[in-house]
């Protein structure tokens, strides 16, 4: 698919999904390297791609939530990490024909039973309403499907523009935050709701007001998915 195409797509649903963005050798580092961070932060080097999703449950559990925040955060200043943001951004400035810079790094960790870590249905303008943003997510691990809950998204609802009535939602201080249109059912019934299925090696692109949310994960393994955030950078005034 040419850059023309992906800008029209994503202009026209709101997303869109770029297949084979992310080699298989960069998948394995992407993984080797989130393995480590959790063996070097948790002092577990028994940690592997298998034991990991009951280690990380357990801490859930036990609401070590601190833990496993700064094992996202190490896992951000790898080597492979950051080579992934480098292409994102690099992508963002050749489909847009503009010059953009993260503003924000993330880690959606979808686990079984919980939603601490589940936005309800948002949209990014409203964490972000001074600035022109694009959102990407990509799988790490394993793959994002429905069945282990997923980012869905309403498609075309980037038309509506930014949704400024809102209802603020937090389960408590350590859970993420969302802030949901007040008139969500209304607009439920306005667009269709598409699940966004990644393999490993694909990326998506978004809207900052498309309207998407995560989804209940009904496996007993993490959904692990790569966030990044960039700002189109203000033209230079000579």
């Amino acid at each position: 698919m040419q850059r023309k195409t992906y800008k029209k797509n994503f202009e026209k649903n709101g997303y869109v999904i770029i297949r084979n963005f992310i080699s298989k050798s960069s998948q394995d580092k992407l993984s080797k390297d989130l393995i480590f961070s959790f063996q070097k932060n948790l002092k577990l080097k028994s940690i592997n791609e298998k034991n990991i999703h009951g280690i990380l449950h357990n801490l859930e559990r036990n609401s070590d939530y601190d833990d496993m925040y700064n094992s996202v955060k190490k896992f951000h200043d790898s080597y492979s990490f950051k080579n992934t943001v480098e292409k994102i951004v690099v992508f963002s400035n050749n489909i847009f024909k503009k010059k953009f810079k993260v503003i924000n790094l993330g880690m959606a960790q979808g686990m079984n039973n919980s939603n601490r870590t589940s936005y309800k249905w948002h949209q990014e303008k409203s964490y972000y309403k001074n600035k022109k943003t694009l959102h990407f997510q990509f799988p790490i691990l394993n793959k994002c499907n429905k069945k282990n809950g997923t980012m869905s998204v309403l498609k075309k609802s980037h038309l509506l523009g930014r949704v400024k009535k809102t209802k603020f939602f937090k389960k408590h201080n350590k859970s993420v935050s969302s802030k949901t249109p007040k008139n969500i059912n209304k607009i439920l019934k306005q667009f269709s709701e598409q699940f966004i299925n990644l393999k490993k090696s694909d990326l998506i692109l978004f809207h900052e007001n498309l309207l998407h949310r995560s989804n209940k994960n009904f496996t007993n393994k993490v959904r692990f998915a790569g966030i990044v955030r960039v700002q189109e950078r203000p033209n230079r005034v000579k």
